[in-house]
């Protein structure tokens, strides 16, 4: 029989405060296995991503970022991806700028290669523009560097405000 996290309290009642202890860290390893299950990535002002294409770990996976942008959303409306406005960059290289501004912490770099040479994104600390929040940001893109900021203007979409 598998444990569940009620069988392993019922277990740490009756071994006292040994089990309780025992109990707490199992209940939360079994709470972490769920939450990883169905992960959700939480986006700058709150916006839930199903995936993040490999942002949070510093990379962004071109190629599964332009079988996203290959096909429409299945919801009207809704975006399975980040978009940005104002850059000089092909659309899956915009889209991979964008999801890095979405979910990247402040002061850290993803990178990604999507066929049109290196790219890479990293992003300033916050900040507010005209009532919208926004982070400044570096684009190392086809031999340059681009600094800017970027401001949210509505979930999931940026624009650059600053180049």
């Amino acid at each position: 029989m598998k444990p569940t996290p009620s069988r392993i309290l019922v277990t740490a009642l009756a071994l006292g405060t040994l089990g309780v202890a025992f109990t707490a860290t199992t209940t939360a390893a079994a709470e972490e296995k769920t939450v990883s299950a169905g992960r959700q990535y939480m986006g700058y002002t709150g916006t839930q991503w199903a995936t993040d294409y490999g942002i949070t770990r510093g990379r962004c996976d071109g190629k599964a970022v332009a079988a996203v942008l290959a096909e429409p959303p299945a919801t009207p409306g809704t975006a399975a991806i980040a978009l940005i406005a104002g850059l000089d960059l092909d659309p899956s290289d915009k889209a991979c700028a964008a999801q890095a501004l979405e979910l990247l912490r402040n002061h850290r770099t993803a990178r990604w290669n999507v066929g049109n040479g290196a790219h890479a994104l990293t992003t300033g600390g916050d900040s507010v523009v005209n009532g919208l929040p926004c982070r400044p940001f570096v684009v190392s893109a086809k031999g340059r560097k681009i600094l800017g900021t970027a401001c949210q203007s509505q979930p999931g979409l940026w624009e650059v405000v600053r180049p």
